[in-house]
């Protein structure tokens, strides 16, 4: 028979001869009722080549062989002479090296599947060699039989990621795909650079969506927002239980935060009082409000305006008081008006217990009949302040700066709101 030239289909490879002889073919047992593989192992190491076929001694279909080869050129030779259904490419550099041997592979051979075994843990690494045609990307470090073979039979069969999460199982999941975003909840409660994405399944308990973004990028907590059936985005806390690398892009998968975990759930957007800052407060800070806000995802609402300190913005009390030094201890002098001469004079002034006038010396005044007691001028106790009226004073109840009643500040209570994602509206529409 003449040697094939590459590339081979793989209906082609089903007219041609096994070559059971080759020194590397071993048959592994596995499940007989699926269909032999027959694979490529290109891999400079020799432990790691002998540490994977350990790995899947036992993993592999009943049948399945795997040729192992030391070099890129001598792996790209062997594919000039046998096809196989799946490449092994193992990589021990990193980087832009990495990168470089997968396109050299890829360039050469564009009909198998390649499945890269990688050192490189940078996700930046996986979703370059995807973008480059790699079908998966493995870490070598966390290589196990179940991962390969899940890897392999995605490649080979197209199966779809299964991806369940133990609190997902207890509700039925829905494919859906809208378009969705997924914004970034930093450590210090502000919004990251939002990355697009599009979900693939939702459930009452959570959703996976695909975005082309590095993992490591993305921390485990997001606000993902989703296009709904009327155009508008809503949005759902997610914390993100699995990354799985779904080429071109990664797969998301979480679970939808409840309101004890969830940093922006109602109870954290609502003003209260604090009796330590003695402010209205929300549990956010004002800044990563304002960054929510700017954002579009939270839409502020005034629900009241208080008159607040021109120092602190602490809440104050107000009284009357001296408008001179601001204080409260004030005193009011008694004053009597005699009737019959017109007389109003202090109290004080009207001799004895008998109450004589100073003025026309009658005696024995009755109050009521004679006279009225009346208030006259008020005066400070702390300082020489004396006169008819009293001011307005607010006192802060934080700092204790004293101030004239119409210097307070005036400020409004906000409250925010998101609108929120009604899982249930999705699944009707999936």
């Amino acid at each position: 028979m003449a040697k094939p030239r590459y590339p081979i289909t793989r209906d082609e490879r089903l007219k041609m001869p096994t070559d059971q002889s080759h020194p590397e073919h071993a048959a592994l047992p596995s499940d007989a009722s699926m269909t032999a593989w027959r694979l490529l192992h290109i891999e400079p190491d020799d432990v790691d080549a002998l540490k994977l076929k350990l790995t899947l001694r036992d993993a592999l279909p009943a049948g399945s062989a795997i040729d192992h080869v030391s070099s890129l050129d001598e792996g790209l030779e062997v594919l000039q002479e046998r096809v196989y259904d799946a490449v092994l490419l193992g990589i021990c550099e990193s980087g832009k090296q990495s990168l470089d041997t997968i396109k050299h592979f890829t360039a050469d051979v564009d009909d198998t599947p390649l499945v890269v075994l990688s050192s490189d843990e940078n996700l930046r690494a996986a979703v370059d060699a995807g973008r480059s045609g790699a079908s998966a990307f493995l870490l070598k470090s966390k290589l196990t039989s179940e991962q390969l073979c899940g890897a392999l039979r995605q490649a080979l069969e197209h199966p779809s990621y299964e991806g369940e999460l133990p609190e997902r199982r207890k509700e039925p999941r829905y494919a859906l795909e809208a378009a969705a975003v997924i914004f970034p909840i930093e450590a210090d409660g502000k919004p990251g650079r939002e990355i697009a994405a599009t979900t693939v399944d939702i459930s009452l308990n959570g959703m996976v969506v695909l975005a082309q973004q590095d993992s490591d990028l993305v921390p485990d907590i997001c606000l993902v927002g989703v296009e709904c059936p009327d155009g508008m985005y809503r949005y759902a806390t997610v914390e993100w239980r699995y990354r799985r690398l779904a080429l071109p892009a990664i797969q998301f998968g979480g679970r939808f935060l409840r309101r004890v975990d969830d940093p922006l759930h109602a109870s954290r957007l609502t003003p209260r009082f604090d009796p330590q800052q003695l402010r209205f407060t929300t549990a956010l800070d004002a800044a990563v409000l304002q960054e929510w806000v700017a954002r579009g995802i939270l839409r502020p609402k005034v629900v009241d305006r208080v008159k607040v300190c021109p120092h602190c913005e602490a809440l104050p009390t107000f009284r009357e008081g001296c408008p001179q030094c601001g204080s409260a201890l004030t005193e009011t002098s008694q004053v009597i008006h005699h009737f019959a001469c017109a007389h109003v004079a202090p109290a004080i002034e009207f001799d004895g217990d008998s109450l004589t006038c100073p003025k026309c010396r009658a005696q024995k005044l009755v109050v009521g009949a004679d006279f009225e007691y009346l208030n006259g001028p008020q005066s400070c106790r702390e300082c020489d302040w004396n006169d008819a009226t009293l001011s307005l004073i607010g006192e802060c109840l934080r700092c204790g700066h004293r101030f004239a009643g119409d210097q307070a500040h005036e400020k409004e209570v906000f409250e925010y709101h998101v609108d929120r994602l009604d899982p249930l509206a999705l699944i009707d529409r999936a």
